[in-house]
């Protein structure tokens, strides 16, 4: 545990909630390094160095759309933004085919099955394509515990849009003040905290500091794992 009172246990940080958000990359998986290797290579041909300060500055934590958007602004190059997408979600999966297992959390199905025998309602909120996120999640034998499951292609916004959050509790009919959001970015955060959720930081990506409006900041969702 990074930050947060010494007495947040799992019983003390689920206690008043009645569901669960999570994201899906850097905290039920963290697999940044996949889509960092799949983009440098895919922009190696247009003469781009993808360094890894580059990938936090202009790719991390923004749909691939906007992140080779930003990357063109930073660098002064006029990108093909659809075919570099679709090459590296295609070089992606590739990857994610043979080096799945050294990416998937430890403590994400314990703490996933620890939350559903308790009775709470669990969803996934990702601005990744479907097939990505459910490939994870067969990965992590976890699809069957979340519902809903909002990707980019089914989400009624891209996060930090609060839409993304507010639906889930309109799905579940419940207040958005027993709702616990567990995400690795700090924009996503801080409108989770806006609409009165309960919002977890988890530092897999960003350093702590980064997550002012967390209730609570760890390091892996490992740290949420009963006793």
């Amino acid at each position: 545990m990074i930050r947060g009172s010494a007495h947040n246990t799992f019983k003390d940080a689920f206690e008043h909630a009645s569901g669960v958000i999570f994201d899906l990359n850097g905290v039920l998986v963290e697999d940044e390094p996949l889509h960092e290797a799949a983009f440098a290579a895919v922009l190696a041909p247009y003469d781009i160095t993808l360094t890894h300060d580059v990938y936090q500055a202009t790719l991390l934590g923004q749909t691939d759309e906007n992140g080779v958007i930003r990357l063109e602004a930073a660098s002064g190059r006029r990108l093909p933004v659809a075919n570099v997408v679709q090459a590296k979600e295609r070089l992606y999966r590739e990857k994610l085919g043979t080096e799945s297992s050294g990416y998937t959390v430890a403590g994400a199905r314990p703490l996933v099955e620890a939350l559903a025998a308790r009775g709470m309602r669990l969803a996934v909120a990702s601005a990744s394509p479907a097939i990505e996120v459910f490939t994870w999640l067969d990965i992590l034998g976890l699809r069957h515990q979340f519902d809903p499951v909002l990707t980019r292609e089914n989400s009624p916004g891209a996060k930090p849009n609060p839409a993304v959050f507010e639906s889930i509790c309109v799905c579940w009919g419940i207040a958005a003040e027993t709702c616990v959001v567990l995400d690795d970015h700090p924009e996503n955060i801080a409108i989770a905290h806006t609409l009165g959720m309960r919002a977890f930081g988890v530092a897999s990506t960003l350093p702590a500091i980064a997550f002012e409006h967390a209730a609570l900041v760890v390091g892996t969702i490992a740290d949420l794992l009963p006793d």
